[in-house]
């Protein structure tokens, strides 16, 4: 609730600080006596005399978006690997672990499904978890899409990530989104 009401205070132009309320309520000086009145007194005289540590961090909104998009592709990319494992679980006790080394393309899954070892009615289970991912990878491009366009903001810092080896596109929108001021 405190990151929306963030939100909204910065949209207007103000510059909200959030505040650890477990030490709100540890420094306030009569901590068993609650009220709204009396707990905005407490915040405020604690702001002006400087005693709060556990400011909260709220991302600015670029930063924000980009951790929300970035949990959509890792919902669909997690869902084409439930798909691809409940496909090898199927084929393990068939004796078929050899006709499948990796299931992370379209010609991979196609051939799968050619394979004269794979019993008909097999065939048709592997298409419907093969439908699964195909739907999963579908959405996951699309999100990929749209991350494509929220990392023109950071380029900048892409590329100095980029430059680090094994850190992709992916990887440094995840540093950027989760580090808020990457620079």
């Amino acid at each position: 609730m405190a990151a929306f009401v963030a939100k909204i205070l910065n949209r207007l132009g103000l510059d909200p600080v959030v505040i650890n309320a477990a030490e709100v309520r540890a420094k306030a000086r009569r901590p068993n006596r609650k009220s709204d009145s009396r707990d905005a007194i407490e915040i405020c005289d604690g702001l002006r005399r400087g005693i709060y540590v556990s400011i909260v961090h709220i991302p600015p909104e670029e930063n924000q978006m980009l951790r929300e998009v970035l949990s959509q592709r890792r919902y669909f990319v997690r869902a084409m690997t439930r798909e691809t494992n409940a496909v090898k679980f199927l084929l393990r006790p068939q004796g078929l672990r050899k006709i499948y080394r990796s299931l992370a393309t379209k010609d991979a899954w196609q051939k799968l499904m050619g394979h004269e070892e794979v019993s008909p009615k097999l065939r048709g289970y592997v298409g419907m978890h093969h439908a699964a991912w195909e739907m999963a990878r579908l959405q996951a491009e699309e999100i990929e899409g749209e991350l494509e366009e929220l990392s023109k903001p950071f380029k900048e810092v892409i590329a100095r990530l980029d430059a680090v080896p094994g850190v992709g596109i992916i990887t440094a929108l995840t540093v950027i989104a989760f580090m808020s001021r990457a620079s």
